[in-house]
């Protein structure tokens, strides 16, 4: 991948983090409950872009499955950056 094509779709995470942190901005604490919460939010949003996929695989064009996926990502880079701020 070149180097413009990895800081574009960098881009589009750290977007998402900051519409995540700026809806939620708890986020997911790095204690018990918190990575509960986040390992449960991952796998809601892992359903919503299975459901996405689903309706989309017999029509042209990805556009929900990529909208979900990006929140998954989302949500995967919110709770790895607390527990690596909690770990140090």
């Amino acid at each position: 991948m070149t180097n413009l094509l990895v800081s574009n779709l960098l881009g589009f995470v750290l977007d998402e983090v900051d519409r995540q942190d700026a809806i939620h901005p708890a986020g997911y604490p790095a204690t018990r409950d918190g990575i509960r919460f986040g390992i449960a939010t991952l796998q809601d949003e892992l359903g919503e872009t299975y459901d996405a996929w689903r309706q989309e695989r017999r029509t042209d064009g990805w556009n929900k499955t990529e909208e979900e996926l990006l929140q998954v990502i989302g949500v995967a880079f919110r709770l790895f950056r607390e527990l690596r701020a909690a770990n140090g």
